[in-house]
């Protein structure tokens, strides 16, 4: 788990929330549970600056949304063959256990 803590869209005040991460290739990734309804996702399309409190260390960055299918890709081979979870993802959003049907949705 970590701690992301965005601005707020409209007031621009802090806003902090735990979510679990996956970490692959020097990045770590976060998934909005509901997409782009998701809060925190819809004050990062409006300010990419957060911070992130992982571990021990707490550090600033920008958030990025993965859109590049070679990365998604490696991420979805990664994740496929670490994560206990990962399946259950896929079918909680209707997403089948393949790589095409991954990345078109």
């Amino acid at each position: 788990m970590l701690v992301l803590t965005t601005r707020g869209k409209k007031t621009g005040k802090p806003r902090h929330v735990m979510i679990e991460h996956g970490f692959f290739d020097g990045k770590i990734y976060v998934v909005p549970g509901w997409g782009e309804r998701t809060q925190w996702y819809r004050n990062i399309a409006a300010d990419p600056h957060v911070t992130v409190q992982r571990r021990s260390e707490t550090f600033a960055a920008d958030a990025v949304p993965v859109t590049d299918d070679t990365e998604l890709t490696a991420l979805f081979q990664h994740f496929r063959n670490t994560s206990p979870m990962f399946k259950p993802f896929l079918e909680s959003w209707g997403i089948e256990d393949n790589l095409r049907d991954f990345l078109s949705k």
